[in-house]
């Protein structure tokens, strides 16, 4: 379980994006080391976050405000961040 840095709700990992720290920037990533922060794939989330600037301050200033367009598109690609599939099965 984590907590959405837009919306504060507590879900799941599989209903989150991971965002961590790489270079100065915000990247999308459950596997990125470091320090991280979790967003719903919520438009709105996503919003309320740039909003209020916590993306940046839940990543301890390590790393710049994503643009919303990347975040959007991040939370289009779902299967890059490890949710779809890719893993083995039984």
């Amino acid at each position: 379980m984590r907590k959405c840095v837009g919306c504060r709700k507590v879900r799941p990992q599989p209903e989150l994006m991971r965002l961590a720290a790489e270079g100065g920037k915000a990247v999308q990533g459950r596997s990125k080391p470091g320090r991280g922060c979790w967003l719903c794939r919520d438009e709105r989330c996503a919003r309320e976050a740039l909003k209020r600037g916590e993306i940046s301050r839940a990543l301890r200033g390590k790393a710049e405000q994503p643009a919303l367009a990347s975040l959007l598109e991040w939370m289009a690609l779902r299967s890059l961040d490890g949710d779809g599939g890719g893993g083995l099965k039984s």
